[in-house]
């Protein structure tokens, strides 16, 4: 796996802008990496879990042609509560004998309580 990406915003090709491993309620969440040296017929598999290993959700893309570039967003991701989750990203053939998927690696990432506009001082909040 080469030029992975995680973040809360990506172009319209998919490609993450925006790098961060910590998130806040509310957030899209965005990856973006290139598979490199598999079958030609491979797909990306990515697997969303909380801290525990409970699936949240999972998705299956093909590679593109030529890059093995692919990218993701988070289902749901809008509505994860405050904590620590992970992804794990898997290549294979699904529709081969068996459909076995390789593993590749994971990312751990943080989603933290949303920001009210509270927390930032207003003017007047402001004492010198």
């Amino acid at each position: 796996m080469a030029k992975f990406r995680i973040g809360p915003a990506a172009a319209t090709d998919g490609v993450v802008t925006i790098e961060a491993d910590s998130f806040h309620q509310g957030d899209p969440i965005h990856i973006s990496y290139e598979v490199k040296n598999v079958p030609s017929k491979s797909q990306a598999r990515v697997v969303w879990s909380d801290s525990s290993k409970k699936k949240i959700s999972e998705e299956q893309k093909p590679l593109t042609s030529g890059t093995g570039a692919v990218s993701f967003e988070m289902k749901g991701a809008k509505d994860l509560p405050a904590g620590d989750y992970v992804v794990e990203f898997y290549y294979g053939d699904p529709e081969a004998a068996g459909g076995k998927w390789s593993f590749m690696g994971s990312k751990t990432f943080k989603v933290g309580v949303k920001q009210s506009s509270r927390e930032t001082p207003t003017r007047s909040d402001i004492r010198i």
